[in-house]
């Protein structure tokens, strides 16, 4: 408020009677420039407030261009009258991009000087349903790679799961804590294919630990025979044949072949290792002796077309009764 005195002027300087002249001078936002930070997907908010050097008055709008932006982020557009800066962006790549506002605060008729917002959007793993395929008793390893047209791992990617229980596989388990990769050691209790299938939850590393959608691992669990050592007594001169059978304990997937090699006894001929898959273990011999003699073969069984798996050696111990000649 100003008081003033008018005063005329050469014709006689008279003085006037005083008259106030009263200015209001409404508040201009004045903002210092922002960061904020999301992940690919999620909305940011910013709402300024009047503190730590800012002047923000009240009812202060805020209007924007669309945003300049890094890398292949989208979604950012421009507006205007807005009580607060927003925007949600999708980041496509597995690094960090930036989107920079320029912002105009306005309160009333007055325009602040424009300010403005940097949005960090972080990127969010995106990774599709997988698959593996193991023989029963190894281990299946699922480490999800950067492909900019299918899936997005961000650096430091861990993973999280749950397991659908299969009564006929041993060593699937949930995992609470993130892993760099999916994996675990999966027994096949038949001689029958089982699945598993996991359900797992990507997590990004550092950059925002952004969650990902779940995807599911479908892991194949072809079964591997499990043998035990066998015996058989044959009169010099016969042949002996083992044919291992499902039951029991034993597990003989369909199609199960053979081969082995055999110690060799000066006493006995006919006894000779076999390289090539056979259906029985089989051969004749003969006991060039008048004394009970023994062959021991080590023989190695691999399951049939499903998945061809190695299982673990056995014995077969063949006793050659001599015959009289």
């Amino acid at each position: 408020v100003y008081t003033v005195t008018p005063t005329s002027g050469a014709a006689g300087n008279c003085v006037g009677s005083t008259f106030t002249v009263t200015v209001t001078v409404n508040p201009i936002a004045t903002i210092a420039n922002k960061t904020v930070s999301t992940c690919s997907g999620t909305g940011f908010t910013l709402t300024p407030s009047n503190a730590g050097g800012d002047i923000v008055p009240s009812g202060t709008n805020y209007a924007w261009s669309t945003p300049v932006v890094t890398g292949s982020l989208s979604g950012g557009i421009s507006a205007t009258g807005q009580s607060s800066i927003a925007g949600t962006l999708t980041n496509t790549t597995n690094i960090a991009q930036t989107a920079t506002y320029t912002v105009t605060p306005r309160s009333g008729t007055c325009n602040g000087p424009t300010f403005t917002v940097v949005a960090t959007i972080n990127p969010r793993p995106l990774v599709p349903n997988q698959t593996a395929t193991i023989c029963s008793g190894e281990a299946f390893t699922i480490s999800p790679t950067n492909n900019p047209t299918l899936t997005i791992v961000p650096s430091g990617t861990t993973y999280t799961w749950t397991v659908v229980s299969n009564a006929n596989v041993t060593g699937e388990s949930n995992q609470s804590t993130g892993q760099s990769s999916i994996s675990q050691t999966l027994t096949n209790t038949t001689n029958a294919v089982q699945t598993v299938v996991y359900t797992v939850t990507p997590t990004s590393g550092d950059a925002g630990n952004c969650v990902g959608t779940n995807f599911t691992v479908t892991v194949t669990v072809n079964p591997t025979p499990v043998i035990a050592n066998k015996t058989s007594t044959i009169c010099s001169g016969a042949a002996f044949t083992v044919s291992p059978s499902n039951s029991g304990s034993e597990i003989v997937p369909a199609s199960t072949t053979y081969t082995w090699t055999v110690a060799p006894n000066a006493d006995v001929t006919g006894e000779t290792d076999q390289a090539v898959g056979q259906s029985s273990i089989s051969q004749t011999l003969t006991n060039t002796s008048n004394t009970v003699q023994t062959v021991v073969y080590t023989v190695t069984p691999k399951s049939g077309t499903t998945g061809a798996c190695v299982g673990a050696t056995f014995t077969v111990t063949v006793t050659v009764n001599p015959r009289p000649t």
